[in-house]
């Protein structure tokens, strides 16, 4: 089940990582992001959110006049030039406590430009002068999981639940790492703990459909993905469930979920993967065909998809 970990390096940076674990159509999804990390992801690569750069300087200083430089680039969305004003602001004066700080947003810049292992070692930096970091620690974890360090970025979750033991999002990526590695009943432990934390946490049942559904309890990962839509629904989150329901041949079910998925997000790819599995299921080959012409066109090669539509 590696795949599903690769999740993790979706999550939205500075916020939270959501998933959804599938194991069969949207196993490759999985690459690309846990449900909210997802539509984080895609909110920044639309908005390009610019990372925070507000720090307490004297603006007199060379320091002051590099990270207003290094503003300037991130307003006009320049990563590389932001992170070439950064680095000269932390040479100038690498003693400035607001480091750590410059630190995190260098990380941010370079793991725009997909620099992961670069953005790691400044996270790293930073953490070393603000250990207690949590957005760091988050951030970090999920550049780990996306260089294949899985051991590391639990470690990063694990601290994160040391500094705060009732953190729903912690403990749902720990309990999907545990997922990942075989220990089921651990993953249960962890979902379990975040409904006692927050009762019908959306979270909380998502990490519960994602066990159940690896496991192949299809019944009972739909009812837990009822309730987690009702905490709102996402095009990941349907798509999840119109699997099982394809899983389960409940084929109306599944065709419903995949319009509404769709409607959300009319560029997602796996969701004409799925929809090609349902039409194949019906029969339905011309149907089937422009799916997997649209799917191609947003992202996934043939060779996917047609390995995907195998899966039953």
């Amino acid at each position: 089940m590696k795949h599903f970990l690769i999740a993790l390096l979706a999550m939205g940076f500075a916020a939270t990582v959501h998933a959804q674990v599938i194991n069969s159509i949207n196993d490759e999804n999985m690459r690309r992001g846990f449900d909210k990390a997802i539509r984080q992801e895609k909110a920044e690569k639309k908005k390009e959110r610019k990372p925070e750069l507000t720090v307490e300087v004297d603006t007199t200083t060379r320091y002051f006049a590099l990270i207003d430089s290094a503003q300037t680039m991130l307003d006009a969305k320049d990563w590389a030039g932001a992170e070439v004003y950064i680095k000269k602001a932390l040479e100038s004066d690498p003693a400035n406590p607001n480091n750590s700080l410059l630190l995190s947003n260098l990380g941010t810049v370079q793991r725009y430009q997909g620099k992961n292992d670069e953005a790691i070692k400044n996270y790293t930096m930073a953490l070393d002068m603000t250990p207690n970091a949590v957005t760091l620690l988050r951030n970090r974890a999920v550049l780990l999981i996306a260089v294949g360090r899985t051991e590391e970025a639990r470690a990063d979750y694990e601290r994160i639940l040391t500094i705060e033991p009732l953190d729903i999002e912690a403990l749902y990526n720990r309990g999907l790492i545990k997922l990942d590695g075989g220990d089921a009943t651990g993953a249960r432990d962890d979902f379990e703990k975040i409904l006692r934390i927050k009762a019908n946490s959306g979270l909380g049942h998502q990490g519960l459909a994602t066990l159940h559904k690896v496991q192949g309890n299809f019944e009972k990962a739909i009812s837990h993905y009822n309730d987690a839509i009702k905490e709102g629904a996402t095009a990941q989150l349907l798509a999840n469930r119109a699997d099982c329901h394809l899983a389960l041949r409940h084929l109306s079910d599944a065709s419903e979920d995949i319009a509404s998925a769709l409607q959300l997000d009319a560029e997602d790819p796996f969701l004409y993967v799925l929809r090609a599995k349902l039409n194949k299921m019906r029969y339905n080959f011309d149907d089937m065909n422009r799916d997997i012409e649209l799917a191609e066109k947003y992202g996934i090669n043939k060779a996917d998809v047609k390995r995907l539509l195998e899966v039953q």
